[in-house]
């Protein structure tokens, strides 16, 4: 049980940072499309 709780809190670790990776390179990239347009 513990190793399944432990996969599963990993898996959900992973998910987050990559969501969050994701939010960010969208944001940076947005940023540098209106400053190349601008």
């Amino acid at each position: 049980m513990k190793v399944r709780q432990f996969s599963i809190y990993k898996i959900l670790t992973y998910m987050i940072l990559t969501i969050a990776i994701l939010e960010v390179a969208g944001e940076l990239g947005g940023l540098a499309m209106n400053h190349g347009l601008a």
